[in-house]
């Protein structure tokens, strides 16, 4: 009979379960099971004798004393067995190998609650190994696999305590390191099998290194090993939800995926394959080596990468930003994109290199700043959405595409060979020269563009769409230097929309309603604003409208109330319409999920007299106090009764959790 390893505790229990066998000394002799589903239990001091088990569903149990320097030795014939160790199970190298398998057993169940040391045990076939149990995690694995030949078939290995023994070549399968174990040691080489590696607990082995076949990786707690693939590795994949720690370097050629929602210290970080990074977390590794395609998902806390490619002209990137970005960017060859989210903050220092050195398509839906120079080469495209508001401080020279359905602003000069598309606003402060093409919207919508410096056009601007041209200087000609082709509706100065941004725009949940706050500094020809709200933050959809103040200089103050909000996260914007029927818009204001209401306490009867029933309590306690707010009585909210006896008459409070109601006792 074979009963649950886990119990094995002491010699009474051992012997009570060995109907089989007891071998309770060490004399000379070696044992061969003659029979399936054999127990044999070892309980001397001092055991170095040789078991061989040929049958299936054998189970050796080695007692708390014993010190273990024999073999056990799993012939062909024996499937299912069990070892279970309650002692010490070593060999210091002697020996033919304390633990031998053929290589076509099946089902085999190591389970060590104490201590192994032995350097010569071998798996030849799959072998499921707990080191320690929930209830016993003084576990200690010290056995080392320093050759080749020690492991030779795919392990299912759950570690409880301490597991330090080395593994020169692991042939896949996994690894689950428990909530509390800790695994401290090498695994130099994986092949031929896939491998997952689940770590709940502490991960501190010095590397992982020569993965030649798909590696999976979980971390929810400590990991601080370097994983270096060395060969060329299929998949690697890695989730992780703990801390990625400062020496946990990646090295790898793969398809590297990695999903982090906790926290990635500063790591060195190289991968030549493709990479995705989803980072809804903490990111606080500084440098992003990558050669080939690199898809970046960021929309974590913290993003402290600068993403550097060791070969730009065989590596693409495609990064989206929904949260705060600070880094520069050195595009390669591409095709890249970069897509900055509504409601999302991006912004390129002045301190680091913002390059593009192939086709991009720069996206911006939120609120984009860039502190330096752009050269915006051919094939490649600036792109500002409705909801969208570009900053850039420093000169932009664009051969590629500029579009515009939001705010552009250009602390610097513009010059632009190939094509400018606006539909809203385009402010440069600074000097203005087209030798492209220069497009607006189509009618009744005009385009807005302005320019404080010298104005020049040599190419074609206005033919397609309308555009309203202001230079400050206010030239008879419309430009400084006119020239090339300008398009017959376009007007100079003349239909300016909005000169100045919103000084405010506000939305703000109220009693199940949303009002929003708005300010402008000053308006020409405003005929008035509709406001307009989306689920998603594109597809808008016109839920108000008020009349604006025409042209005046001074300030002035709006309000406006959605009566019937979404309940789910909102966003809104401002389209102002000029007389003329041009269109500008706002930036977005978001206004999150709407609160569940909160029940409201209700007492009944009120008046009462012996008892009163209570209903929408909040989970917790509930009591009633009186005047000078002395607790009177205390029972859990799911007791609807609260009873009354002894109460004097008059007013009392009752209070469950932050609700609170006035209760009459007669």
């Amino acid at each position: 009979m074979f009963i649950a390893w886990t119990a094995i505790l002491a010699s009474v229990q051992a012997q009570a379960q060995c109907s089989t066998l007891l071998t309770d000394n060490d004399d000379s002799s070696d044992y061969t099971t003659t029979a399936p589903n054999q127990t044999i239990c070892v309980e001397a001091d001092s055991f170095s004798r040789t078991l061989t088990v040929n049958h299936d569903g054998c189970t050796i149990n080695l007692g708390q004393n014993v010190t273990f320097t024999g073999q056990i030795i799993l012939g062909s014939g024996a499937t299912n067995c069990t070892i279970n160790n309650n002692g010490l199970i070593s060999n210091n190298f002697s020996g033919n190998g304390i633990l031998d398998q053929a290589s076509n057993v099946t089902g085999t169940v190591f389970n060590n609650l104490r201590t192994i040391n032995s350097q010569t045990i071998r798996f030849r076939a799959p072998t499921t190994i707990n080191n320690g149990n929930l209830s016993s995690k003084e576990a200690s694995w010290t056995a080392n696999f320093f050759n080749a030949a020690d492991i030779t078939a795919p392990l299912t290995i759950t570690n409880y305590g301490a597991w330090n023994g080395q593994i020169a070549t692991l042939p896949g399968g996994s690894i689950t390191n428990v909530r509390g174990a800790n695994w401290s040691v090498s695994i130099a080489s994986v092949t031929t099998n896939p491998l997952t590696i689940i770590n709940n607990g502490t991960w501190s082995g010095g590397y992982l290194d020569g993965v030649a076949s798909n590696l999976t990786l979980t971390n929810t707690a400590i990991w601080s090993t370097r994983v270096y693939t060395g060969v060329a590795t299929p998949t690697l994949t890695i989730t992780n939800s703990g801390t990625w720690g400062d020496i946990g370097q990646i090295a790898t050629t793969s398809t590297l995926s990695i999903l982090n929602t906790g926290t990635w210290q500063n790591a060195l970080f190289s991968n030549v394959g493709t990479t995705t990074i989803k980072n809804a977390g903490s990111w606080k590794n500084e440098q992003v080596n990558y050669s080939g395609p690199l898809t970046v998902d960021h929309s974590g806390s913290q993003w402290a990468a600068i993403l550097t490619t060791n070969n730009a002209s065989a590596s693409s990137l495609t990064v989206t930003n929904a949260a705060t970005w600070g880094k520069g960017i050195d595009f390669p060859a591409g095709p890249n994109a970069f897509t900055n989210n509504v409601g999302a903050t991006a912004t390129f220092p002045s301190s680091e290199n913002l390059s593009f050195n192939g086709p991009t398509l720069l996206t911006n839906h939120g609120i984009l700043t860039i502190n330096e120079f752009v050269s915006l080469p051919g094939g490649s495209t600036l792109a500002t959405t409705s909801s969208g508001t570009t900053s850039i401080n420093g000169d932009v020279v664009s051969s590629g595409a500029l579009q515009n359905q939001g705010l552009l602003t250009i602390t610097g000069n513009l010059t632009t060979s190939g094509l400018l598309t606006n539909a809203n606003r385009v402010r440069i402060v600074g000097d203005f020269t087209n030798s492209g093409i220069v497009n607006g919207p189509a009618a009744p919508s005009r385009g807005s563009i302005r320019a404080t410096g010298y104005t020049t056009n040599s190419g074609t601007f206005g033919v397609t769409g309308q555009l309203d041209f202001c230079d400050a200087g206010m030239p008879t000609a419309g430009f400084d230097s006119r020239g090339g082709a300008i398009g017959d509706a376009t007007s100079f100065c003349s239909a300016t929309p909005l000169p100045v941004v919103l000084s405010a725009f506000t939305a703000t949940r109220q009693a199940g309603q949303v009002r929003l706050y708005w300010s402008t500094a000053q308006e020409l020809n405003s005929a008035y604003f509709v406001i307009e709200r989306a689920a998603d933050g594109y597809s808008f959809v016109a839920v108000a409208q008020v009349n604006g103040h025409g042209t005046t200089q001074r300030a002035t103050n709006y309000s406006a109330l959605d009566a019937t909000p979404l309940a789910t996260t909102s966003y809104y914007r401002l389209r102002q319409v000029d007389a003329d029927g041009t269109s500008t818009y706002s930036p977005v204001a978001t206004v999150t999920a709407a609160t569940p209401p909160q029940a409201k306490l209700a007492l009944m009867p009120n008046p009462a007299q012996r008892t009163v029933w209570i209903q929408g309590a909040q989970a917790g306690n509930v009591q009633l106090l009186d005047g000078a707010g002395r607790i009177l009585r205390t029972q859990a909210a799911q007791e609807q009764a609260l009873d009354l006896t002894g109460i004097q008459p008059g007013l009392y409070i009752v209070r469950a959790g932050t609700q609170t109601a006035r209760l009459q006792v007669e």
